[in-house]
């Protein structure tokens, strides 16, 4: 990257490119406004249109071939809600809530924030709130609450439907072993436990499917190396692989690759 960066919100888009905004730079505290999209065909690093303000800890979500920067802390928890589309930056209707920190994902263009922290007077406030915009009628809707708040946390959509959260921080800084699941497509869904993780998590571990596994690896704070998988109705080590350590407790993004004859993992590389 151009300029090293804290806290900053990364998004893959629909075309492939890798856009980041906002974050710090450890040595001024104040949130930055400047954009970067990486070409992986070129290899090379390009700077975008400044957001309209500097954010940090927000959301960066890619849907309806647009970018989105939602929520953040700007100077304290933010409702703002930007989209890029057509070379600029456009203010949208804000969130619900005010919240930093939180975690989102697109279902089906429609743009879903779990969590986060809101402010409280001198203390801030873990957030079981979940909100959804619904990119036709451009507002926001409230989902169901999850049954733990909880910030710094991993989310993925799995299947076509179904919202996973789990780790992050919870009340009194505990990093969270909880995890739950949320089905989109049903209105009287509640959201249900799916298990313990073996280790506890905070500040952006990464999930997802490997294969068909749902998988979870990394988190800040009580750091892990060790990556864990949904098996069986429970959570399971699966690695604890040296060529996992991360150079930087916060990497946002760990990719590996599977060896297909005695599926274990092969080689891994942090992502700058």
């Amino acid at each position: 990257m151009p300029i090293t960066l804290y806290d900053h919100m990364v998004v893959q888009t629909e075309d492939d490119h890798f856009v980041t905004c906002g974050g710090h730079t450890g040595v001024q505290p104040e949130a930055s406004n400047q954009c970067f999209v990486y070409d992986p065909v070129s290899d090379q690093w390009t700077q975008m249109p400044n957001l309209p303000v500097g954010v940090r800890n927000g959301v960066m979500l890619s849907a309806n071939d647009k970018i989105y920067v939602i929520g953040g802390w700007i100077n304290a928890p933010s409702d703002k809600f930007f989209a890029f589309e057509n070379g600029a930056w456009a203010e949208c209707p804000p969130l619900l809530v005010t919240r930093f920190s939180p975690c989102g994902v697109n279902y089906k263009g429609n743009l879903v924030i779990t969590g986060g922290s809101a402010q409280n007077g001198d203390r801030t406030q873990d957030l079981a709130l979940v909100e959804s915009f619904n990119s036709q009628s451009n507002i926001w809707e409230p989902l169901l609450e999850m049954n733990l708040g909880r910030r710094h946390h991993a989310c993925a959509l799995v299947g076509q439907h179904n919202l996973i959260v789990a780790g992050g921080s919870g009340a009194f800084e505990n990093v969270q072993t909880s995890v739950e699941m949320l089905d989109l497509s049903n209105n009287n869904s509640p959201w249900q436990v799916l298990g313990s993780l073996q280790k506890a998590r905070c500040c952006w571990p990464q999930m997802g499917l490997v294969g068909q596994v749902l998988t979870i690896i990394g988190g800040e704070r009580v750091a892990s190396v060790a990556v864990e998988e949904f098996d069986g109705g429970q959570w399971k080590v699966r690695a604890d692989d040296g060529c996992l350590r991360l150079k930087r407790a916060q990497d946002r993004a760990v990719f590996w690759k599977l060896n297909n004859n005695d599926n274990v993992f092969g080689d891994c590389m942090d992502v700058k």
